[in-house]
């Protein structure tokens, strides 16, 4: 138990990061949860300015000047440290005892929020709200669309029949009815990402699937100098799930792991028990969840584009429609589970999906 004469213990319990200087400006308390928002140590950092400790954060420095200037207390929201941790920051007076009737500042407390767990939560949101708006926008054009395409694509085949065989026109007959068939695949995707999807539930055997998988792309032509290593679990439970959209996720990733591939490289498909993820239903018991990686060591993601690959319509293939990632998040989500992407550029790329395990943990379990 913290006594109250542990003022160290007190300060390292809180959750906000709590740095505190003398009157001259140097550090004498850096509690634990600022060491491990800044990754920097207490050692580091104690006598020491903030110029010293802080010298990349040059929205700190006017801030601090600011509230030196002033002396009431000013606070910046939504700022971001070196190693990139989003915080917002409150500095206020440190009132000596004795003097507080005066007023005499004997130095400053700075108050660091570290905000990565409301950004992932606003970014989850935002992601919601753009397929949601993309489902609207889709319901909307897709038949003002697909009937022209229609009639364009029964219009070619007319024409192919009047037209003599082998001829330029014929040629283009058949690109003009290729094409449409194209745009109503890339519609019917539009529209089974921006529509709820019924999630047909039964017991699904994780591991079956990937090997299945594997053994398809491997005979692939693209897959040549690509070699496959499995590393899979055999005690895993079965997952409820919709076994065809899992594995239309768990195909549209592997496929993207061998493109990111350019001639010979390595795709490593994974599945294993996540002891990090645990949740609680209301009303029901606490849920296990199993892994599944697929990692490649191809050219990996720039590092300005990993944001912005579960945006629909973003792709970097010249033939890519920008709409498979989005389809697997969604999936994903309507199994309650999390897809995550890590990557480094010219190193390769890591995708890991948690799905939860269920009540029929016991009966199905191999």
């Amino acid at each position: 138990m913290i006594k109250p004469e542990d003022p160290i213990e007190i300060l390292d319990a809180m959750e906000q990061g709590i740095l505190a200087l003398n009157a001259q400006g140097k550090i004498e308390v850096f509690n634990a949860s600022l060491e491990r928002t800044c990754g920097l140590s207490r050692e580091s950092t104690l006598g020491k300015s903030l110029a010293d400790v802080f010298p990349a954060e040059e929205w700190l420095h006017p801030l601090y000047q600011r509230f030196l200037r002033h002396g009431n207390s000013v606070t910046l929201h939504d700022q971001s440290l070196s190693n990139r941790v989003p915080v917002s920051l409150t500095i206020s007076p440190l009132w000596g005892q004795k003097d507080a009737v005066r007023g005499t500042v004997v130095g400053a407390v700075l108050v660091f929020q570290d905000l990565s767990l409301i950004k992932k939560v606003q970014e989850h949101f935002l992601k919601s709200d753009r397929l949601s708006y993309i489902g609207l926008v889709a319901s909307g054009l897709a038949h003002e669309i697909k009937n022209p395409l229609t009639a364009i694509r029964g219009a070619a085949q007319l024409l192919a029949k009047e037209i003599p065989q082998g001829t330029e026109s014929i040629q283009c007959c058949r690109v003009i009815v290729e094409e449409t068939d194209r745009m109503n695949r890339l519609l019917e995707e539009l529209l089974t990402l921006g529509r709820p999807h019924r999630i047909e539930v039964r017991p699904v055997n994780i591991n079956q699937i990937l090997d299945e998988l594997i053994l398809l792309e491997s005979k692939s032509p693209t897959a040549k100098g690509i070699e496959f290593i499995k590393e899979f679990d055999p005690s895993l439970p079965y997952v409820p799930g919709d076994e065809e959209k899992l594995r239309q996720v768990f195909l549209n990733l592997i496929r993207n792991a061998v493109e990111a591939i350019k001639e010979t490289g390595t795709v490593w498909v994974r599945s294993k028990f996540a002891t990090e993820y645990v949740t609680i239903d209301p009303g029901e018991k606490k849920k296990t969840h199993i892994l599944v990686e697929i990692e490649d060591n191809g050219s990996g993601i720039p590092e300005e584009e990993q944001e912005k690959i579960f945006i629909p319509f973003y792709t970097t293939k010249p033939k890519g429609t920008g709409l498979g990632l989005p389809l697997c998040l969604q999936i994903i989500k309507e199994h309650k589970g999390t897809i995550k992407a890590h990557s480094t550029p010219e190193k390769g790329t890591l995708f890991q999906i948690a799905l939860a395990t269920s009540e029929w943990e016991g009966e199905f379990k191999r």
